[in-house]
């Protein structure tokens, strides 16, 4: 009986001893498990443009876990703590932290409630960071548009649909003459852009509707190919049509010109065969309506 009880005593210690190297084993796969297998908020990083900001956002962390984000660029190293996972390049960060037209590579660490790193910085991605400029915010008196300066910008995008052409030109004021604009019934908006590779086009302004009452300027040159009798002409405004008169009195009506522009130069051919009579001086000038006026002269064709 004596030998029972020990037997008995020595099963209990034996059955305890497993049962407390089951839990310590298991606390410690637990632990590694936590350590090893913590998802890596660096592999998710992730850079997003918006608006007038940049954006860098990491994979969500667990439980109380905040983000370090760390900067590379030349072996210098800059680090950002934020409690989101989302960070704002906002004007003191990047003022303070981050050079806009510089490459970096961009890693995030988890950090615990004490401050401690948790885990290792995650894979790298490379971005170089631009801001947005701000739409400008377009007024409209009389026949003038008008907006204020925008932070950042060096000169401005006025753009505007005429026939199946969006027609753009640019200004470093900030205000423009709409009466410069071909006339009729426009929706005209306004980009900000700068010089600098730190700043992006801005989105364009809500657009203004204004009536444009212009008076059309004489072509800038027209020449004939006596060869195929095509006649190009070139001025400084778009034109998708051209009256031509000859030494008779006789005028033809060119429409549905083909107009592509060379810098500030607008150009147009059209073949004239149909007529063209050899011998015979032409002239020819932009095509007047109720919203464009001509009063200046007919431009000879060279031939």
């Amino acid at each position: 009986m004596l030998y029972n009880n020990i037997v008995s005593k020595k099963k209990k210690i034996i059955i305890g001893c497993s049962i407390a190297s089951v839990v310590v084993i298991a606390v410690i796969v637990l632990v590694l498990c936590l350590v090893v297998f913590k998802p890596d908020p660096g592999r998710s990083v992730q850079v997003v443009l918006s608006g007038e900001q940049v954006y860098v956002q990491a994979q969500e962390a667990e439980d109380d876990y905040t983000y370090r984000f760390r900067f590379q660029q030349n072996g210098n190293e800059v680090f950002y703590d934020s409690a989101s996972r989302t960070l704002d390049i906002t004007d003191q960060l990047w003022q303070g932290y981050i050079a806009l037209g510089q490459p970096y590579n961009i890693s995030v660490c988890y950090v615990d409630s004490a401050g401690v790193l948790s885990g290792n910085y995650g894979e790298a991605i490379s971005y170089t960071f631009t801001l947005q400029l701000a739409a400008p915010a377009l007024q409209l008196e009389g026949t003038t548009i008008s907006w204020q300066a925008v932070r950042g910008a060096d000169f401005y995008t006025i753009r505007y649909a005429l026939d199946d052409q969006i027609i753009s030109l640019t200004t470093d004021l900030l205000s423009y003459d709409l009466s410069n604009l071909h006339g009729g019934v426009r929706s005209i908006s306004v980009t900000s852009n700068s010089a600098s590779a730190n700043y992006r086009e801005s989105v364009s302004s809500q657009p203004i509707t204004a009536t444009i009452h212009h008076e059309l300027p004489a072509f800038q040159s027209a020449s004939l190919n006596t060869q195929n009798l095509t006649l190009t002409i070139t001025s400084s405004e778009y034109f998708s049509q051209a009256l031509l008169t000859d030494d008779q009195g006789q005028e033809y009506l060119l429409s549905d010109l083909t107009c592509s522009r060379l810098g500030n130069t607008y150009v147009s051919s059209v073949v004239i065969r149909s007529v063209y009579s050899q011998g015979r001086t032409y002239f020819v000038r932009p095509v007047a309506d109720s919203y464009n006026s001509f009063s200046g002269s007919a431009t000879a064709v060279r031939i």
